[in-house]
């Protein structure tokens, strides 16, 4: 039961918050940890005995992980304030539904925040963490995200539409759905990102990594790809005639 359990989780349900992420990584480690009886004496006992010392260590580390996402509360006010809060700690914050339009964000460490449906089109987001950050139906057009860290960050049906993504963090980050229609991703890393059903029509993948991206071939077909690094190899099908 275990395993099956863990098969499925791992290689078939998306993480989509920092927390299902956790519970991934938990996994593995679980895996890694089960009793096997091998037939020695006192080998089960003593696998059994670190699989348990392992788990609880875990548990522990992932509640002092949670207990990290603590955000200040006068750089949210200050944010709620003016619509600007560059460098400040909004870790975990809660900005779902907010009218970010314009915002200065640059440097914010905003991993783990909840951006439910935020709007934070033409927002300054360069250099922000958004590592683990729920961004569920969040709309970035038109954002300034040059040095953006969306590491396994939840940008399902996110608005990203002609956006300047260039070499831009998108590592096991869930984009089922994302629209990057005209987008720029030229160079970005998006390795075991999840791109099912996004709209990459006209979006530039040139040298972009997606070798061990969630994609099928079809949703490429209408990109730009030059020197792109995908599960079928490197593809140029639309590379520039100089």
């Amino acid at each position: 039961m275990f395993a099956m359990i863990s098969y499925y989780v791992l290689h078939k349900w998306p993480p989509t918050n920092t927390k299902s992420v956790m519970v991934r990584r938990m996994l593995l480690q679980l895996n890694r940890a089960v009793p096997v009886n091998t037939g020695e004496r006192g080998s089960y006992k003593m696998r059994a005995h670190t699989g348990i010392v392992r788990f609880m260590l875990l548990l522990f580390s992932v509640s002092a992980s949670v207990n990290a996402f603590a955000f200040e509360e006068a750089d949210l006010n200050q944010l709620k304030s003016s619509n600007r809060c560059p460098q400040c700690n909004l870790r975990g914050a809660n900005l779902n539904w907010m009218d970010l339009q314009g915002a200065n964000l640059s440097q914010a460490d905003l991993r783990g925040a909840q951006c439910v449906q935020t709007n934070l089109r033409n927002a300054n987001l360069s250099g922000a963490n958004l590592q683990g950050a729920n961004m569920l139906a969040a709309s970035l057009e038109g954002a300034v995200l040059h040095g953006v860290n969306f590491t396994a960050a939840n940008l399902r049906a996110a608005n990203l539409r002609g956006t300047d993504l260039r070499r831009i963090n998108f590592r096991a980050a869930v984009l089922v759905g994302t629209n990057f229609a005209g987008a720029d991703l030229s160079e970005a890393d998006l390795r075991d990102a999840w791109l099912y059903d996004a709209e990459l029509s006209g979006a530039n993948l040139s040298r972009a990594d997606l070798s061990t991206a969630k994609v099928t071939y079809h949703e490429l077909d209408d990109g730009i790809l030059c020197n792109t690094l995908t599960l079928w190899g490197e593809l140029s099908l639309g590379c520039p005639a100089y």
